[in-house]
């Protein structure tokens, strides 16, 4: 079988589509997964009280969040990750949790978590929480159907009550949100 060559360089074809291959899925993966891309959420009260903050950083399979927080009251409370970037006053503009895959919420049951579900966080008797995460399945890339910088954006949002991991609960009111925004 013969081999077919590129012009008068010699070189062949294959290395040639093989080269462009690399090349364009090496530039698709950095535009997925822009790894040490940044971005926070600065979270308010529905009374726009300052709430802290939570820093995202890009990892290769997915994000780190950095909660740190204050305003709190002493106990548990959920936090997510949810589908749409706007923190009206009562928070529900900002949706439900992200998924863009699907899923159910809680950790616990058998169709799989929402990407956007995360652990609960424990404030202590001063209000303040300090807490790291990770979350698979996301990105701060753009262009794929699970970056944070959709066509409407995410928040993090953070309910009075802790979450129990199974099935949809009563959480309470939302009591924190923030716009998640690139630095």
């Amino acid at each position: 079988m013969g081999r077919l060559y590129l012009g008068l360089l010699g070189i062949p074809l294959v290395a040639v589509v093989g080269f462009g291959l690399v090349l364009a899925l090496t530039e698709r993966a950095q535009h997925e997964h822009p790894i040490g891309a940044r971005a926070e959420a600065a979270l308010i009260s529905p009374d726009g009280k300052e709430m802290g903050t939570v820093s995202i950083t890009q990892g290769p399979k997915g994000i780190v969040l950095a909660a740190d927080l204050q305003g709190l009251a002493p106990g548990g409370h959920s936090i997510s990750i949810n589908s749409v970037g706007t923190c009206a006053p009562d928070f529900t503009a900002a949706g439900g949790k992200f998924s863009p895959h699907g899923g159910e919420h809680g950790f616990l049951q058998g169709e799989g978590p929402h990407v956007g579900d995360l652990p609960n966080i424990y404030a202590v008797d001063d209000g303040t929480a300090r807490a790291d995460f990770f979350a698979g399945d996301i990105t701060l890339g753009s262009g794929v159907d699970h970056s944070l910088f959709d066509d409407d954006g995410t928040s993090i949002v953070i309910h009075e009550k802790p979450d129990s991991y199974v099935g949809e609960v009563d959480l309470g009111i939302r009591v924190a949100c923030g716009v998640i925004q690139r630095n």
